[in-house]
C-alpha cells in the first residue's frame, strides 16, 4: 500500500522534475507536520525523506515516530542528546542536553524544503566538516546566521527565499 519515496526525482536542483510535483509534495509534509503537532500534540524530532512513504492516492505520509516527544511545556525530563537526522537537525538540537520541539520540526522541514530546491541540505557542508556533532554550533556560532541567508538568497528560489528565511533563522524564536 505504500511505498518509499525516491526523493532524488523530485529535486529541482537537478532539474527532474516541475515546481508543481515539488509544491505538492512539501504542502504533503506541512500539513503531516501540522496534525504531528496539532491533532497528536507530538513533536517529530527526525524528519527526513527516509521517514516519509507515499500512500496510494500520492499523498506524502510521515512515519518513523520512535524519536517523537509530546510537545507540551514539560515535554521530557531526560534530554534527547542528538536526535534526529543530522543534515536536518536544527542548530539548537546539536547543543548537550536539548531535545525536539515545533520550532527545530520548523527548522527540519525547511531544511528540506531547501534540499529539494538545491539538492543540497542546507548545513550540509558544515556538518561533514564537523567531526563531533556538538562542536557544530560552537564553531559556526558567529557568522550561521548570515551564512544561511546567503545560501538561500543564492541558491532558492526567489518566491520562497522568505518563507525559507523564517524557517532557518538560526534563534529558533525567530521561527515559524
Amino acid at each position: 500500500l505504500y511505498k518509499s519515496i525516491e526523493v532524488d526525482e523530485l529535486v529541482l536542483g537537478n532539474e527532474r522534475t516541475n515546481m508543481k510535483a515539488v509544491l505538492s509534495f512539501l504542502s504533503d509534509i506541512a500539513n503531516a507536520i501540522y496534525e504531528t503537532h496539532s491533532v497528536l500534540g507530538r513533536v517529530h524530532g527526525d524528519l527526513k525523506f527516509d521517514n516519509m512513504v507515499m500512500d496510494e492516492r500520492g499523498r506524502i505520509l510521515l512515519t518513523d515516530f520512535g524519536t517523537s516527544t509530546c510537545a507540551s511545556v514539560g515535554m521530557s525530563i531526560s534530554p534527547r542528546d542528538n536526535m534526529g537526522f543530522i543534515y536536518t537537525r536544527a542548530p539548537e538540537n546539536f547543543k548537550e542536553g536539548s531535545r525536539p520541539t515545533k520550532r527545530s520540526d520548523v527548522w527540519a522541514f525547511g531544511s528540506l524544503m531547501y534540499k529539494l530546491f538545491t539538492g543540497e541540505y542546507i548545513l550540509k557542508l558544515e556538518v561533514a566538516n564537523t567531526i563531533h556533532d556538538k562542536g557544530l554550533i560552537e564553531k559556526y556560532r558567529e557568522n550561521i546566521d548570515d551564512l544561511i541567508k546567503s545560501r538561500i538568497k543564492r541558491n532558492a528560489p526567489k518566491k520562497f527565499r522568505r518563507f525559507l528565511n523564517k524557517c532557518l533563522a538560526y534563534n529558533p524564536e525567530e521561527r515559524y
